[in-house]
């Protein structure tokens, strides 16, 4: 499964890139989900759903204080989201659990 944590603005930026890149997404995790779906992908609440050593997993909330503690919490595997539209130099690394926004 392919989870992206969070559901509020950022988490649909996120899920754009997705989109966009025609990587599939299962399912948002939420501790407070906004809304019961988004574009017909399910928004869940995160005591409800167990993260599995296979699923794939990014933070798509904005707060980079709660990201770092979620990424403590999970240890499963992160998957990067580069939007097509994004300018990144030919030397550039980046790592796992990393979004790239357009231009």
């Amino acid at each position: 499964m392919n989870y992206l944590f969070g559901d509020s603005g950022h988490g649909k930026v996120i899920f754009d890139i997705c989109l966009a890149t025609r990587f599939p997404i299962d399912a948002f995790i939420d501790r407070s989900p906004k809304h019961p779906t988004y574009l017909g992908v399910p928004c869940l609440q995160e005591s409800d759903v167990t993260i599995k050593a296979t699923d794939q997993l990014l933070f798509s909330i904005g707060d980079n204080l709660i990201r770092k503690n979620l990424s403590e919490k999970y240890t499963t595997q992160f998957f990067t989201a580069i939007h097509p539209a994004a300018i990144v130099g030919s030397s550039v690394q980046i790592g796992s659990g990393t979004a790239v926004m357009a231009n």
